[in-house]
């Protein structure tokens, strides 16, 4: 009877304590969260103002776990924006937005076009950098569906942070390799191998201009 009841004593006591750790790392992983996501908030803010020197950007933590998860679990970010458009564009967001019962002044990604979807990805992916840098990124034809004064735009952050950080950008666009210490052409020959060759910049802006007329 002596080991039966200390066992169950035993027992009650590290189910009692693991009960109480769990609560306890919930709230730190709570708290922790709440912290990074405020860091990621700001830093958000900072690099769409600067894409978007006229827009806005709001997030919040989205709360209501999956099935068998508490209610007061993350399961994601909410992402409204405003790009200061026209008053035409404003009217046809209105109206999309009415349709979703939405703010008539901050707009779902689902209703931006494929341009306004980059400009905020690239927000979140600089704002991601900031709180978490990595030494080197690698950037493939992000311009691709960026007009003229957001690639400018992401050109200035770029320049910006790869004081911190290398950058290797594959791009079309003839100002996004304005920005480059070091320019190089992929040839591709016709045995299926391919070759980098270093060229000045000059060369490599003339080449994509005349891709680009």
């Amino acid at each position: 009877f002596f080991f039966q009841a200390e066992d169950g004593i035993r027992d009650f006591c590290l189910s009692r304590g693991l009960g109480m750790c769990i609560r306890d790392s919930d709230k730190i992983n709570d708290e922790s969260l709440t912290k990074i996501f405020r860091s990621f908030q700001r830093n958000l803010e900072e690099y769409f103002r600067i894409m978007c020197p006229h827009g806005q950007i709001s997030t919040k933590l989205i709360k209501g776990g999956n099935q068998g998860q508490a209610k007061d679990t993350h399961k994601g970010i909410d992402i409204r924006v405003n790009f200061g458009e026209q008053d035409d564009d404003k009217e046809n967001r209105r109206r999309q937005s009415t349709k979703d019962n939405q703010d008539d002044n901050m707009h779902k990604m689902s209703n931006l076009s494929y341009g306004q979807k980059t400009v905020v990805a690239l927000s979140i992916i600089f704002a991601l950098q900031k709180c978490d840098p990595a030494p080197f990124y690698i950037f493939d034809e992000f311009d691709a569906a960026l007009d003229s004064r957001f690639r400018i735009q992401a050109r200035e952050i770029i320049e910006q942070e790869a004081n911190m950080a290398q950058y290797f950008i594959v791009s079309f666009k003839p100002d996004t390799s304005l920005i480059a210490d070091s320019t190089y052409l992929l040839v591709t020959h016709e045995d299926r191998q391919s070759d980098l060759k270093a060229i000045p910049q000059q060369e490599a802006i003339e080449m994509l201009e005349s891709e680009n007329p």
